[in-house]
């Protein structure tokens, strides 16, 4: 039997990596196994594996067996070179496997694969530990539970950064802090059964997340593991640029992967404790400072060991520096994600998930309603969850989201000091960790537009839809200017995105044109449903001389061009009177907008198009700056009522010469004005051609607008299974 060259049998591992892969071996199992990730450090490596050979020295004077398990990771040459050709005469058996993962937590689990130890005890290839390192952490971890894992109880930063950071146990440490901050490190020990259920996650730098080991810790929370300090226990980590922690930190935005940590059961039942008082954790005492450290013989007898492997570890540079430690408080956003996931645990699993910026009455809202409930009659096992994540005074509309949904508004979730960042954090981690769930739909806004920039390419295994209508128009210096806030975030994350839906056309046309055509396969145009009302409107024998504008009063519908029509009319027309309807929207624009003109009278807000009696009228007059395919045209279409409007958005797609009165709008504002007089003027000379334009228009309505229709175009875009019998209805 050949023999090692520490007089010990040498065994193939059949459980190798690659067929490079060497083991060496005295004892079948060990005590400990060290698993030491290597890259590219070949400067640090000869001192990391001196170290970790003096503490497996030390242990074994305790009776301890302990195997070095090197992993190299796409190792360069030299790091790869002195590994191969190290003496590891300090422990009782090696393995050195190489891998090509590209990833730290993949090779840690590849390594532990390997291990023969009763216990894991990981290591990095360019830190030191105390030289009673191994021996207190096996010690401290044989004497716990079997369900627990152990930290080191100091972290000594040299390099390019000294100071010394204590670690606390659990008595201290509340598991709410996992939720958005990592009180521990990725040096650990555990039970090597404990592999079986919680490994490391395939975090790469590329994945746009980092810090395996904070995700490793929290889903060992979620398994129920506790968490034990070894007492006077060392880890020298090294702080130097460039290190992987450092690009982590510039590149995930402190992100960690999804995890059972952030089920809401889960996190419930992590931190109901102390999120009901009913368990405080308090801090230390006394309060840990570097004196105390620096002052303590035994620390100073650690120190100095290391010391004489690398002089940059030194009392003498960290008397001057800083200490601190891992005692924290849950933050604001931890708090109310609690507070979110106890609601969501009494709604039950959710399908889908819908980020808006508020509840409120408006045509985007109506449409993105419609397309749910669409959803829910093909799927009745269809369940909603709406988040609103922007701070209003009040919701309206919520009675009409579907029976099967629950609303959330993330700013009143009993949390004060809440951020516009925690509330986008908290929405990441629940869409990111919710059950089941088959889709993501976000709406333009400031809410939506930040979670998406942030998060749209971390969740893109859940199909996201992003609902498209329009974009703001401003004027400076006479000159009209898109503000394409829409536009800019589809050409950014259009890759991020399942589909983008319009009410139109038009707009994901121009869209897809500027980004080259490379997105028509995620545009779709989802004509919004608009039902036409059982009692058709009454002939009239003669006009009723009375006109009709129901809008949101802001600067996009136009108001104050409404009253220079109204101006002109009394020059012209003067029998006509306009009836306008609107609540005003919150910024700058009221109804005192219409005050000033004889034959322009405001009337109120109004509960829906339903709530007028059109046979009042004799058309509907609309004006705007900028829209997608409004509703108020679709329905004074439905019933019977001719529409006078610009061919704003994607007005063109449902207005024509056939089916309305079309305005030039392709002027100043007192030309247009014009151009509406001459309009209502020609809506006066032709009672033939009114029914003729007004059929047209109702037939177009029940043609492409129909609850059937609709139904089957959302089918096509969800790609779902429908019932005939439902969809056609």
């Amino acid at each position: 039997m050949k023999l090692n060259r520490f007089g010990s049998k040498m065994i193939k591992s059949a459980r190798g990596i690659s067929d490079k892969n060497t083991s060496y071996y005295g004892n079948v199992s060990v005590d400990i196994s060290i698993i030491l990730n290597a890259h590219n450090e070949y400067r640090y490596l000869h001192r990391t594996i001196l170290s970790l050979g003096e503490a497996a020295q030390y242990a074994r004077i305790h009776g301890l067996s302990t195997e070095i398990v090197v992993v190299l990771d796409r190792a360069d040459v030299e790091t790869a070179s002195l590994i191969d050709a190290y003496n590891y005469k300090a422990f009782d058996g090696v393995q050195i496997i190489k891998v090509s993962n590209g990833s730290l937590g993949l090779s840690r689990n590849d390594g532990i694969k390997v291990a023969r130890g009763t216990y894991i005890a990981t290591a990095d290839a360019d830190d030191l530990v105390s030289f009673n390192y191994l021996h207190k952490m096996y010690m401290t971890a044989h004497s716990s539970s079997s369900n627990t894992i152990v930290f080191p109880e100091y972290y000594f930063g040299f390099g390019t950064d000294c100071y010394i950071w204590k670690f606390y146990n659990s008595e201290h440490i509340s598991p709410a802090v996992f939720f958005d901050k990592h009180p521990y490190v990725s040096r650990v020990m555990f039970r090597r059964e404990h592999s079986d259920r919680v490994r490391f996650a395939d975090v790469s730098l590329s994945s746009g997340y980092a810090y395996e080991d904070w995700h490793f810790n929290c889903e060992c929370l979620a398994a129920g593991l506790e968490i034990q300090v070894a007492k006077s226990t060392i880890v020298f980590y090294r702080q130097r640029a460039g290190s992987l922690l450092r690009q982590a930190d510039t590149l995930s935005s402190r992100l960690i992967p999804a995890s059972k940590y952030f089920e809401p059961e889960t996190f419930v039942k992590l931190t109901w404790m102390e999120m009901n008082k009913e368990k405080i954790y308090k801090a230390p005492e006394p309060v840990f400072s570097l004196n105390s450290f620096v002052n303590d013989a035994f620390m100073n007898e650690l120190v100095a060991g290391a010391n004489q492997i690398d002089p940059a570890v030194s009392m003498g540079i960290l008397k001057y520096r800083h200490a601190g430690s891992n005692f924290m408080q849950p933050s604001n956003a931890c708090r109310a994600y609690f507070e979110l996931c106890e609601r969501i645990i009494e709604g039950g699993a959710f399908t889908d998930v819908v980020l808006l910026p508020s509840m409120s009455k408006g045509g985007a809202e109506k449409f993105i309603i419609s397309v749910l409930d669409s959803l829910s009659e093909i799927d009745p096992g269809t369940r909603i969850l709406v988040l609103g994540g922007e701070q209003v005074t009040k919701h309206e509309w919520l009675e009409r989201l579907p029976a099967n949904s629950l609303f959330i508004d993330l700013h009143r979730l009993g949390v004060v000091g809440l951020s516009q960042a925690d509330v986008e954090l908290i929405s990441f981690r629940i869409v990111g960790n919710l059950q089941g769930l088959k889709r993501i739909h976000v709406k333009n806004s400031i809410y939506a537009d930040n979670f998406v920039r942030k998060y749209g390419h971390k969740i893109k295994t859940i199909p996201t839809y992003n609902y498209y209508f329009c974009e703001e128009h401003t004027y400076h210096g006479g000159i009209g200017y898109t503000n394409g806030y829409g536009f800019d975030l589809i050409s950014e994350h259009y890759s991020d995105f399942s589909g983008i839906i319009s009410d139109h056309g038009g707009i994901l046309e121009t869209a897809n044109a500027l980004l080259g055509g490379g997105a028509a396969g995620k545009m779709h145009a989802l004509y919004a449903e608009c039902a036409v009302p059982a009692r058709r409107k009454e002939l009239q024998i003669k006009p009723q001389n009375r006109l009709l504008w129901a809008s949101r009063i802001d600067e996009q519908k136009r108001p104050e061009l409404l009253r220079k029509i109204a101006n002109k009319l009394q020059l012209s027309m003067p029998w006509l009177v306009i009836e306008a309807y609107g609540s005003a929207a919150s910024g700058g624009v009221d109804a005192t907008v219409f005050q000033g003109s004889a034959n322009l009278k405001y009337i109120g807000g109004f509960e829906g198009f339903d709530s007028f009696d059109t046979n009042r009228y004799d058309a509907l007059i609309y004006t705007t700056a900028f829209d997608g395919l409004p509703n108020v045209i679709l329905e004074a279409m439905a019933a019977e009522l001719p529409v006078i409007s610009t061919l704003v958005g994607g007005i063109g797609e449902i207005l024509s010469a056939q089916t309305g009165y079309v305005v030039d709008g392709d002027a100043d504002d007192d030309v247009v004005a014009n151009n509406y007089v001459q309009a209502l003027a020609a809506l006066y000379q032709d009672d033939a051609l009114i029914a003729h334009k007004v059929s047209k228009a109702n037939a177009l309505i029940r043609e492409r607008h129909s609850k059937g229709a609709f139904n089957r175009r959302v089918a096509e875009i969800f790609e779902l299974q429908r019932l005939e019998s439902e969809c056609d209805a």
